[in-house]
Order: C-alpha cells, then sequence, then structure tokens
C-alpha cells in the first residue's frame, strides 16, 4: 500500500491512546455523522484512524500499520463502523492473504500470522470492544496492502529501475471504497478478483510457479552437473550423456530413455530445452547450456517472483492493439486483442548503454532519416579516430557542423579538441552506411531513444543481442513499417520501396498512434509453441527486485 507521510520521521505508538475516552470532539463527530456510538468498537476505530492521519504509522498488537489515505477513506467511508464481523469473510481474508504466495508475494508481509491467530480466537471466547478496533484495522490493512501490491507492484518500480517510466498508467485508487459492499455479502473474493494482472502471461507465470513449488517442496532437485570441458553432441556415447538425460527427464524437460547414447531424440530435447532457456537452439551441450541446466528450482521460483511483479508494474488495461519489446528477450511483438499478430528479432544497448524500459506511443516514421549523432557517440568512438584518417566523416558520409553551417573536416586539426572543447556536431546523411538504415520509428521519451532499421544486419543471428547505443535496432523494419501504415494510409510495401529508393528523407505521422511498451523480463511466453523461456538477466536487474521482494514492508 502506497505510504502517505503525515509527519516528520517514524512514530511507533503502542495499542493504548492518548486521547480520552470521552472526548468531545469524538462524540461531537459520533453523533453529527450518526454513528451507533453506544458500540465502543467505533469510538476505537475513530480514535485509531485519527492517529494514523496525525503520525506515519502505528503498532497495534505488534502489527505495523502505516498511515495511507486508502485505509483511512475506508473507515470514514463507512462512518467507522467494525468491517470484519462476518466469520465467511474473515476465512475468507485469510484464504486470500495465504494464496498470494502463488502471486510471487509473501504473505507474511500481511499480517498472515496475526489473522490465523484472530479467526481461531475469534470464534473460541468474547473479543473486547477495544481488541476488535485493532484486529479490524489490522485485517484491512493487511487487505488493502496486499490488494496494491498485486495491481501495482509491491516494489517501487523506479527505484529498482531507475530509468522506468510508464505514460500509459493511469491509476485509480478508488475500488477501496466499494469494499464494504462486498464484505456486507459475503463476496470478498469478487472484490478481490479486480486487482491482479489480467494478462494470459501472468496466469501462466502463476501455473509453472505452483508447478516448480510443488516439485521443490517434495524435494525434486538433482545434483549439479558438471560441465565435462568440451561439448557433448549427437553421436557422443559416455556417461555424461546418461547423466544429462537423467537431469531433463527429473526436471520434466523430456522423456527420454536413460542411456550413454546421444542420439536424435536427445538432440531434439537439448534444442527444446536450449528454445526455452533463451540459448541458441544447436542441440549441442556445450558451456552455456550446462550453466542453464543447474539452475535450481528454487532460482525458478525466484526468477517467477521477479516477472510477476514486472507485470504488476504494467498497465492494468492494455490498449487492444499495441507493439511490445523484451528487452531480455529481444524481440519485438505487434499485439492485438491478446493475439501476437506479428514479432521480430530486435538488437538492444548494451550493459553500459542500456535500453530503458517505459512506455509510450509511436507518432511517426521517418523513412531515409539523417542521423544526429549524440555526443557521446562522437567524443567515445569519433573524435579518437579523426586525427588520424581526415576522410573518416566523408567515407561515412558524414558532415560536420559548426552551429548550422558545414565545415570542411578535412581543414580542422582535430588532435587539439577533447571533450571539453569540441564545438562541432555531426550529422549522418540518408544512405546505405547511415546507421539508422532506412527507417526510424519516432515517439516521445526523455532518453533519445527509437526503434529503427540498421546496416549491421548480421546481429540478428545471434542468440544474444546486446550491441546498440541504448536504441532498438528492428529485424524487418520496411514490414514493421507496412503493418503501421498501410491500413490507415495505404502505403503497401511497393511505395514504401519508392520512398527508400529515392534517398530523401520523408516523414509519414500515423493518424492513430501506435502504443509502445517497452519491458524487461526475463522470463515471457516462447513464441514458437507459448510455453514459458527463461533469459539471461543481462543488465543484472533481477537480483534488486528480488530482494526488495524478500525484504518486509
Amino acid at each position: 500500500m502506497q505510504k502517505l507521510i503525515v509527519g516528520i520521521g517514524l512514530l511507533v505508538v503502542c495499542a493504548g491512546f492518548a486521547k480520552s475516552e470521552s472526548s468531545p470532539t469524538h462524540e461531537l463527530f459520533l453523533k453529527h455523522n450518526n454513528i451507533i456510538h453506544n458500540t465502543s468498537s467505533n469510538k476505537y476505530l475513530f480514535r485509531i484512524i485519527d492517529d494514523l492521519n496525525e503520525n506515519a504509522s502505528l503498532k497495534l498488537k505488534g502489527q505495523k500499520i502505516y498511515s495511507n489515505k486508502n485505509l483511512i477513506e475506508v473507515y470514514q467511508h463507512n462512518n467507522y463502523q467494525l468491517l470484519w464481523q462476518s466469520q465467511q469473510n474473515r476465512h475468507t481474508l485469510l484464504s486470500i492473504i495465504e494464496a498470494v504466495y502463488f502471486e510471487g508475494l509473501n504473505p507474511l508481509d500481511y499480517h498472515l500470522d496475526f489473522i490465523r491467530n484472530h479467526v481461531t480466537r475469534y470464534r473460541s471466547k468474547p473479543t473486547r470492544s477495544h481488541s476488535l478496533a485493532v484486529s479490524d484495522i489490522i485485517m484491512t490493512d493487511a487487505l488493502l496492502t496486499c490488494a496494491h501490491h498485486l495491481a501495482y507492484g509491491k516494489v517501487h518500480a523506479e527505484s529498482k529501475s531507475p530509468r522506468w517510466h510508464d505514460s500509459l498508467t493511469v491509476k485509480t485508487d478508488t475500488l477501496h471504497l466499494s469494499l464494504s459492499k462486498y464484505l456486507s455479502g459475503d463476496s470478498l473474493k469478487q472484490w478481490f478478483q479486480a486487482f491482479p494482472p489480467k494478462q494470459l502471461i501472468y496466469r501462466e507465470f502463476k501455473e509453472l510457479f505452483a508447478r516448480y513449488d510443488s516439485i521443490h517442496k517434495k524435494g525434486g532437485q538433482l545434483d549439479e552437473l558438471v560441465y565435462p570441458g568440451f561439448a557433448l553432441k549427437i553421436g557422443d556415447t559416455i556417461t555424461e550423456v546418461s547423466a544429462l538425460k537423467t537431469h531433463l527427464v527429473a526436471n520434466a524437460y523430456s522423456s527420454l530413455e536413460i542411456n550413454e547414447a546421444f542420439d536424435l531424440q536427445l538432440e531434439e530435447a537439448v534444442k527444446d530445452f536450449q528454445l526455452l532457456n533463451g540459448i541458441e537452439a544447436d542441440g549441442i551441450v556445450g558451456e552455456k547450456t550446462y550453466k542453464a541446466l543447474n539452475i535450481t528450482i528454487a532460482e525458478r521460483l525466484d526468477i517467477l517472483r521477479v516477472n510477476m511483479e514486472r507485470m504488476r508494474w504494467l498497465i492494468k488495461k492494455l490498449p487492444s492493439e499495441y507493439i511490445l519489446v523484451n528487452i531480455a528477450s529481444f524481440y519485438l511483438h505487434l499485439v492485438n486483442n491478446d493475439s501476437i499478430n506479428y514479432y521480430c528479432r530486435v538488437v538492444v544497448g548494451k550493459d553500459h548503454k542500456q535500453t530503458p524500459t517505459f512506455s509510450s506511443q509511436i507518432s511517426y516514421l521517418v523513412f531515409n532519416p539523417n542521423w544526429h549523432i549524440p555526443r557521446s557517440i562522437v567524443m567515445e568512438e569519433i573524435l579518437p579516430k579523426l586525427p588520424d584518417d581526415k576522410n573518416y566523416l566523408q567515407d561515412r558520409n558524414m558532415i560536420l557542423w559548426r552551429g548550422t553551417s558545414p565545415v570542411d573536416p578535412t581543414n580542422i586539426n582535430f588532435s587539439k579538441y577533447s571533450t571539453n572543447n569540441f564545438p562541432f556536431t555531426i550529422t549522418q546523411k540518408p544512405g546505405i552506411r547511415n546507421a539508422l538504415g532506412k527507417v526510424k520509428f519516432m515517439f516521445p521519451n526523455p532518453y533519445m531513444v527509437y526503434l529503427h532499421d540498421t546496416p549491421s544486419k548480421s546481429l540478428f543471428n545471434r542468440s544474444e543481442r546486446a550491441f546498440s547505443h541504448g536504441c532498438i535496432r528492428v529485424e524487418n523494419p520496411l514490414y514493421l513499417a507496412q503493418l503501421l501504415i498501410n491500413d490507415e494510409q495505404n502505403y503497401n510495401m511497393e511505395k514504401i520501396v519508392e520512398i527508400v529508393a529515392t534517398k530523401e528523407t520523408k516523414t509519414v505521422f500515423l493518424q492513430q498512434r501506435m502504443p509502445l511498451i517497452i519491458i524487461y523480463m526475463t522470463c515471457d511466453d516462447n513464441k514458437a509453441d507459448g510455453r514459458i523461456s527463461f533469459y539471461k538477466d543481462i543488465y543484472g536487474k533481477d537480483q534488486l527486485v528480488l530482494e526488495a521482494l524478500y525484504n518486509g514492508r
């Protein structure tokens, strides 16, 4: 639940309250709002909520309650009445909190032990009014916090993914005001179902999490496979092959006859495993494949936890059509009504030039674009070469500018310039050597990042494709351009090819902007058959999110 800091610092208050039980202010408020003030629990509820309004947090029966507007508004909206008097609702709450384990969250973050004890104790003996009020607030805090974490994530996205920027999300925190209606009808589960992500991939994550968790709890984990120092391949007949087969079968990747022969069936099983783990599917078991084979069930569970959390960072209601780029899988998808209409490979930023995660909308395309080369690239990659090669810029169709005037680079002594005093800018004209290729796709964002073509086509054949300076290179950009503008503006491929052939820059605005979401997911659905695939954490982001998930509230 988002924290509302009301005071300075963290004030921990015991269950007692400083205000007198007969406070005139409280009595007048209760009477004015027609609250049944002969019920002592209502008075205690008012006082606790009043204290939360004034303090950053309270500690009630050992449970830390943070001041937040949703919790306060729920009781204000319901005239400070007890919400949890129904036994069915209390049991439903307990089952909800226990089940969030399979959402990748920790039930202990939501007062699980207290609620278990309270549900049992409530049946066995009467509870005092003060205790009822305190318990009521603890249960409401557990539910609202859990609901908020499922809707928007427990981890603050920008704190663990600093370049995360989502311009499509509009948060509507009003569902909590309808809580009492569902509680009065004993339909709490129906209310709660509105919060978790609705995307199919999220449900698939949950199902796979439950499957791995079952294996893990039964002790289903094999000893580490030791890389023999050489790759295994079809035709090999050695004991290492038997160990490999045993490992694949035990982890439910394949059903194979266990022997020492590396046969066609094993090769297909290895290719399948490689495909599901973001490895080039060549059927050869090298060091990279061994490393993936040795990822434990517990580690798989943590990867799923992290990526379920990332799904919760996304917008709750996705557009009917949008482009999704997964940095970690190196793929772009054009999605229409939950179906992938098109996908292709992409090249993303290097580790030290990471592609940021954000959402935006593609508004226009530029065919035969000029490239205004970023100063960082000029300083790091171009300037060091200019003193020794006076024709470097001309050979690459680049123009040197001082302000708005072109300058002849052959007349410049570049050796006297450095990062601190370089007064020029550089652009690259359209052509076969232009780094942006034949088209770029433009969308507003604070990072100067865009999708574009590239002359370096060979990089798309690599299994890991992190080579750019942060922009996203698209494998088949002209076809993607056709998909975006053909229906609305009759730009078929023939017309697009004609535009490119002119070598003249042409801008085409989309009549309807295309939503774009750039994410970083280290597991995702495989485009070949829809199964979950795991990918290398190329930017090392998973651990930061995982640590935050394991930390308490």
